[in-house]
């Protein structure tokens, strides 16, 4: 059996700058994915969040996350475009990705492979719990 964990999705697009001291020292290191990560740290935006835990099954390995693809704007956007990465986009199109498999651990194969892209967050709090029925009926079935 699951249950849904409780998670918060932070905003799609973060406006916050990253302040110059620290811009500087991730300059240094000269890592385009530092960047995304130190944004969305200033912005308090969690990037992977597990939305279930396992309560009452052995049989199955599970990963269940959803992830917040996020994109920049306003002060966030002015000082990236300032750096010039080559060849480097901004951040990509923003987005909920939420992804669940549970794979049988006798067979080695995947019994429920789930994966939802949107950027409403609505569907996303609203597909969670659907998710927690639909996994917990294969679970029942199995045994």
């Amino acid at each position: 059996m699951v249950q849904a964990i409780p998670f918060s999705l932070g905003e799609l697009y973060i406006e916050k700058k990253i302040h110059p001291d620290t811009l500087n020292t991730i300059l240094a290191e000269k890592r385009y994915k530092t960047f995304h990560q130190m944004y969305n740290i200033v912005n308090e935006v969690k990037e992977r969040q597990d939305f279930l835990q396992m309560v009452e099954h052995n049989n199955y390995f599970m990963t269940a996350a959803i992830t917040t693809v996020t994109a920049l704007k306003g002060d966030a956007k002015e000082q990236y475009s300032a750096l010039k990465f080559r060849g480097k986009k901004e951040f990509g199109t923003p987005h909920y990705r939420i992804r669940a498999i549970f794979t049988n651990k006798t067979t080695g194969k995947d019994d429920f492979d789930f994966t939802y892209r949107t950027s409403n967050r609505e569907l996303v709090y609203n597909t969670v719990p659907r998710l927690v029925t639909k996994i917990n009926k294969l679970l029942w079935k199995k045994d």
